[in-house]
C-alpha cells in the first residue's frame, strides 16, 4: 500500500512540475509576442496560461494589456478586474482599470474605484493622478482643482500636483488665472526639469498670451526631450510666426507633417505660401 501511495505522490509531483514548465513557456512566450506587438498570439499565449492555473494573476494582467492594445476594452477590464480580486494590493492593475474605464468614457465608474484604492493607499502619485483625470473627464474642475491643492499640502515636491492645477487654471478665461497658471507650471518644471508635458503647456499657454519669445524657448525644451514629439514643432511654428520668422515657422510645421501630424497641413497651406 505504501508503494502505491509513493507511486501515487510522485505522479502528483511530476505532473506538477510538468504544469509549472508549461506555464512558464507559455508566459515567455506571451512576454515574448508582447513585446513584439503581436498582442492577439500573446493572448493565445496569456489565455494557455490562465487554463493552467487560473490563480496566476500575471498572465491576467499581461493578457489585460494585451488586449488594452487591440483596445478591446471590455476584455481588458474584464482581466483587470479578475486581476484585483486576487490581489487588491495591484497599483499597476488599478491604475490600469482606470484607463481602460477612461477609454470607455465610464468616468464615474473610475472615480469610485480610485477614491476606494486611495483610502488604502492615499500617498500613491499614479492613483491620485488618475484621480485628477477621472474629475477633469466629467468636467468637474472644482473638485480636480481641490484635489490637487490637497496633493499639494500633503507633499509640496509633486509636480505632477502643480502641473495639473496650472492646467486646469489654464482653462480659466481670466488673464489673472493664466498667469497663476504659469507659476503652477513653472513649479512643476522647477521640481522636475525634465517634465516634457509641463514645458509643452507652458509653451501653448505663453503662445496664447503672445510671450512667443518665452513659448519658443519652451517648445525647443521639449524637442530636446524628445525630437519626435510632433506637436511641439505646431507649437514653435506659431511662436516664430509671432516673432515674424515665417520661414522657420513653415520648417517647424513641415516637421510635423513629416512626423504624421496632419493638422500640420491646413497650416502650410494658409501660410506658407509665399
Amino acid at each position: 500500500m505504501s508503494k502505491i501511495v509513493s507511486i501515487l505522490s510522485l505522479c502528483f509531483f511530476l505532473g506538477a512540475c510538468g504544469a509549472n514548465n508549461h506555464y512558464q513557456e507559455q508566459f515567455e512566450k506571451g512576454l515574448t509576442f508582447y513585446k513584439t506587438k503581436k498582442f492577439a498570439a500573446a493572448i493565445e499565449a496569456f489565455s494557455q496560461c490562465i487554463l493552467i492555473d487560473s490563480n496566476q494573476v500575471a498572465a491576467r494582467y499581461n493578457r489585460g494589456l494585451s488586449y488594452d492594445n487591440l483596445q478591446e476594452w471590455r476584455l481588458a477590464q474584464a482581466d483587470f478586474e479578475a486581476v484585483l480580486r486576487l490581489d487588491s494590493t495591484r497599483i499597476d492593475a488599478q491604475s490600469a482599470l482606470a484607463q481602460v474605464l477612461f477609454e470607455q468614457k465610464k468616468y464615474k465608474q473610475a472615480e469610485e474605484l480610485l477614491r476606494r484604492s486611495l483610502q488604502k493607499l492615499p500617498a500613491n502619485k499614479t492613483l491620485q493622478r488618475d484621480l485628477i483625470m477621472a474629475l477633469l473627464h466629467q468636467e468637474q474642475t472644482e473638485a480636480a482643482l481641490e484635489q490637487c491643492d490637497r496633493l499639494i499640502v500633503l507633499n509640496h515636491k509633486n509636480a505632477e500636483a502643480y502641473f495639473f492645477r496650472g492646467y486646469i487654471r489654464a482653462g480659466n478665461r481670466q488673464k489673472m488665472a493664466k498667469q497663476v497658471a504659469l507659476q503652477d507650471y513653472n513649479e512643476a518644471i522647477c521640481l522636475d526639469p525634465e517634465y516634457l508635458l509641463a514645458y509643452y503647456n507652458r509653451g501653448v499657454l505663453r503662445n496664447e498670451l503672445k510671450d512667443f519669445r518665452g513659448a519658443y524657448d519652451d517648445f525647443s525644451q521639449v524637442l530636446t526631450l524628445n525630437p519626435q514629439y510632433a506637436p511641439a514643432y505646431i507649437g514653435r511654428g506659431y511662436a516664430r510666426g509671432g516673432l515674424r520668422d515665417e520661414t522657420e515657422a513653415c520648417g517647424d510645421w513641415q516637421q510635423a507633417l513629416t512626423l504624421g501630424h496632419q493638422p500640420a497641413q491646413k497650416l502650410i497651406e494658409q501660410f506658407c505660401n509665399f
